[in-house]
């Protein structure tokens, strides 16, 4: 299959099967194609055994939309594995809720059965405070590094791996907001 130089996301399909395939769906369903042209098209189907009219006839197929398919089955891989990540790091539900938003109670658990994976803690572990600025300027740093809000979380997640999500959740959100108000704590704005 060639390209079309003007676009990388159209490919020419050179069987005559699939020429006169695509030529006998436009005369019968595209009701913009002039009669002379539709009359052209016909003659050509049947009357042509050499195929020589045929043979100039160009299809080009578009994979525009195979090619959003793959992107979006890429996201959707690394978001299951993102909530598999957090769920694995003991994030708590209103957490994963906020980062995945059509997650379920029911399935966290699932996915926690199949990872083996501890509940979080209902007694969210403190973070000394000594720790606690190091955590704060490596928010900063991942804030500004990364778009996505589950990114980030992951980042944070792998950066400290000797706190839970839950923890580090309560000291970004709720202890960032009440020791440095909202602008300083990284830019997170507590809906987590």
């Amino acid at each position: 299959m060639k390209t079309n130089p003007q676009s990388k996301s159209f490919r020419l399909a050179n069987s005559p099967a699939v020429v006169k395939l695509a030529l006998m769906e436009l005369i019968q369903t595209d009701q913009e194609i002039d009669d002379d042209v539709r009359a052209s098209i016909k003659h050509a189907l049947t009357s042509d055994p050499s195929g020589r009219t045929l043979s100039r006839v160009k299809v080009f197929v578009d994979l525009t939309e195979f090619q959003h398919i793959q992107r979006n089955a890429g996201e959707q891989k690394w978001d299951y594995a993102a909530l598999q990540y957090c769920i694995a790091r003991q994030a708590h539900f209103p957490m994963l809720q906020a980062l995945f938003k059509t997650v379920t109670r029911r399935h966290v658990q699932v996915i926690r059965n199949e990872l083996k994976a501890p509940l979080p803690a209902t007694n969210i572990t403190v973070i000394p405070s000594t720790e606690l600025i190091q955590i704060f300027d490596a928010w900063k740093h991942i804030q500004a590094s990364y778009q996505h809000e589950t990114e980030r979380w992951v980042a944070l997640g792998e950066e400290f791996p000797q706190w839970p999500l839950s923890s580090l959740y309560t000291a970004i959100v709720v202890e960032g907001a009440q020791s440095f108000g909202n602008q300083n704590n990284g830019g997170c704005d507590g809906n987590i």
